[in-house]
């Protein structure tokens, strides 16, 4: 697989200080939690409950999933006060945000499978509900209030199988609640808070769940509004606090049962994004741009979906339809001494057709599996015109690319022996046709001045691939489990149009209007255990990945470009662990994840004038540790009231610029919350980046991106 037994050692060393520091905070209280354990029922409030998942296309409960997974309820949500979904990554092993552009163009990586900020497939999946959010060319992850969710489920390791072709890292999955058919009820929520050199932020959220019709027909909607004040400051423009946000959400869903076989689910989604300048800074301590004209980066989405789920008796048949509405624009203008003065306005316009149809075995034997067949059209329209000074060059280009792809897939299981061994083989065929009609051109100031194009052709390419899936389970009890797994991952090759290709050839990168498709073997064995009557959680993961081929998105000054930077081989522990204390009310939770990804094989043309990208250098984006340890408290004080306290510590090591080979700084970031209430009322005081780490979190182009700033503040929510 391409590693040295040192080389495994050394991240076995690197793995045993974090691991131990995990162990530590929980080993403490686990004598105590074992002997005060024994006796008690499985329904004791002093023990772990159950987490239902559907990660492998059924219902199963999270510890009998032989896969590394992460479920975070809604609830557990709204007891931390997270809003959105770039809180909640903070909690997953191993999962982090690269960098971001503005409000709503996140970009995750899971585990060091890194690719792109602006351009190029995305190397995790994503789905809202049953709809697969990923758009050829654009790795951005859908811009996901959290408010009201079921819960969140996030694979990490390749999911290609069940999933799809851009799942290379893992599959994030936002679930939301379902409308009930019998209940009136609703609630809402409402906070405020003050930010450390920055503009005051505001955000209110609301759930109404009608039965229409009392056991057939019911609707249920959220609204929410979000404003946050900004921190970045225009010397030059006298503007301070230029990167505030405001963000309008809403979504509906329609249930109608006709017959207890029968539920036909519809769903509308709808974002609006409005924010001014980018996150992206020239000086990070005090935040600092120096745009010299005005900026804005807009986004917005309309996501139409019909879900029809039909019992068939012998399995559960789904059909899933979406359609997506997305664009995105950015508008900057700055100078960086890297590129000098720069000019930049773009737009991305996206058009988005899937159907996806699945069988689901119901069988209570030993034989279980699932097939489906899934088919998407997809229209992306990018427009841009951007000039940089150094090395001096204009680029234009309104380019259409449409791809047209399908898959067929399948998985199946056996109990063997009781239960005690379970084999699963799967796999998933992928079927991708892409084009590129271009409209570009291209002027090189000089001397001399030189004008390309009109680029006006048409740039096509077909990938196909078998993505397998083996996996093999070993329960040898009711507590826990060993589990081998080998997975593939698969992303089709890029298309992209001459007038970067050419203008990256201008700043001596080599690139071209066609790569290949990447894929990625994981290899991973872990375990799973409920120890102490329940009380005690551990989930380990071991794994090894060879990513052949990778392309990553090359973006001096805007000028974005996929090139081909040969192969990555990654290594790496994940580690979750989640105790009930015999402090009554007092859970505590730790997770961490070691990660190497070190780059081969990479061409002269990149590692030459890119010597940050040569052979066993890391990959850039991707941090080396991460970590989180919470504390959660809840106790009963009568009378149906109760207090609450939560504090979350989270770490995460620093990331390189692929564009300079600069260094990001290591973030600490710290959160506390405290209040309390009743099962209608409650009331909180939170202080979010407690020490007001500045970071910076990410370097790009020489930009810099930090944490937002510390923020304090008080939220108030109520149920009816």
């Amino acid at each position: 697989m391409g590693h040295s037994l040192a080389s495994r050692n050394g991240v076995l060393r690197e793995a045993a200080a974090p691991i131990a520091l995990g162990w530590a905070i929980l080993a403490a209280p686990c004598g105590a939690a074992a002997a005060d354990a024994v006796g008690k029922s499985s329904g004791d409030s002093t023990q772990l409950s159950e987490v239902v998942v559907t990660v492998e296309r059924r219902e199963e409960t999270l510890m009998n999933v032989p896969q590394a997974v992460q479920a975070i309820s809604g609830a557990e949500l709204e007891r931390l006060g997270y809003t959105d979904l770039i809180d909640t990554i903070r909690m997953i092993p191993g999962a982090s945000i690269p960098a971001t552009i503005s409000a709503g163009t996140e970009v995750y990586q899971i585990r060091g499978v890194a690719a792109g900020q602006a351009i190029g497939d995305s190397t995790v999946g994503f789905y809202l509900d049953e709809f697969a959010f990923s758009i050829p060319g654009l790795p951005f992850a859908p811009s996901a209030n959290v408010y009201d969710l079921q819960r969140v489920e996030v694979v990490r390791g390749p999911s290609g199988t069940l999933y799809g072709q851009g799942s290379l890292g893992g599959t994030i999955k936002v679930l939301t609640n379902p409308p009930k058919l019998d209940v009136w009820e609703g609630s809402l929520s409402f906070s405020g808070s003050s930010t450390s050199d920055g503009a005051p932020n505001g955000s209110a959220d609301g759930m109404l769940n009608i039965p229409v019709v009392p056991g057939k027909l019911a609707l249920r909607g959220v609204l929410s509004f979000d404003h946050l004040g900004g921190y970045v400051d225009l010397p030059h423009l006298g503007v301070k606090d230029a990167n505030d946000k405001t963000e309008i959400f809403g979504r509906a869903k329609l249930l109608f049962v006709p017959t207890d076989r029968l539920r036909i689910t519809l769903g509308y989604w709808r974002d609006d994004v409005q924010q001014g300048v980018t996150n992206r800074m020239d000086q990070f301590d005090p935040p600092t741009a120096n745009d010299t004209g005005p900026g804005k980066s807009p986004l917005s989405y309309s996501l139409y979906t019909g879900d029809i789920d039909y019992d068939l008796g012998f399995a559960d048949l789904l059909s899933a339809t979406g359609y997506l509405d997305e664009s995105f624009s950015l508008v900057a203008v700055g100078s960086q001494p890297a590129f000098g003065n720069y000019n930049i306005t773009t737009g991305n316009f996206v058009k988005s057709l899937s159907e996806e149809v699945r069988l689901t075995s119901k069988s209570a034997g030993p034989f279980n599996w699932v097939a489906g067949a899934f088919y998407r059209d997809s229209e992306i329209r990018a427009t841009s015109a951007f000039t940089v000074t150094i090395p001096g060059l204009t680029a234009t280009s309104d380019n259409l690319t449409t791809s047209h792809s399908w898959a067929i897939y399948g998985e199946a299981s056996l109990k063997l022996f009781g239960g005690h061994l379970i084999p699963t083989v799967g796999g998933r065929y992928f079927s991708d046709d892409r084009a590129l009609q271009e409209n570009s051109g291209l002027l090189l100031f000089g001397p001399p001045p030189q004008n390309l194009g009109p680029f006006l052709e048409t740039i096509s390419g077909r990938n196909s691939a078998f993505s397998p899936h083996f996996n093999l389970a070993y329960h040898p009890n009711g507590q826990g489990m060993f589990y081998v797994e080998v997975s593939k991952g698969f992303r089709s090759g890029a298309i992209q149009g001459n007038t970067p290709v050419l203008a990256l050839k201008a700043l001596g990168i080599q690139a071209s209007t066609s790569l290949g498709p990447d894929t990625l073997w994981n290899y991973e064995i872990g375990t799973k255990w409920r120890l102490f009557d329940n009380r005690l959680q551990v989930e380990l993961a071991a794994y090894t990945f060879n990513w052949g081929a990778a392309q990553l998105q090359y973006s001096p000054a805007g000028l974005s470009s996929i090139i081909a930077a040969g192969d990555v081989n990654g290594r790496g522990l994940d580690l979750t662990t989640i105790l009930k204390t015999p402090i009554e009310g007092l859970t505590l939770q730790a997770s961490g994840n070691i990660n190497r990804t070190d780059l081969q094989h990479v061409p002269a043309a990149v590692s030459g004038p890119l010597p940050w990208l040569g052979d066993g250098k890391p990959l850039p984006g991707t941090p080396n540790k991460s970590a989180m340890v919470m504390a959660d408290y809840r106790l009963p004080v009568g009378n149906g009231f109760h207090i609450a306290l939560n504090g979350t510590y989270s770490y995460r090591d620093k990331q390189r610029d692929i564009v300079t080979g600069a260094d990001s700084a290591s973030l600490n970031l710290i959160g506390l919350r405290a209040g309390g209430g009743n099962e209608r009322f409650e009331a909180f005081v939170f202080v979010e980046n407690l020490t007001d780490d500045r970071g910076p979190s990410s370097v790009d182009s020489g930009r810099y991106e930090i944490p937002y700033p510390r923020q304090v503040g008080v939220s108030l929510q109520t149920h009816f």
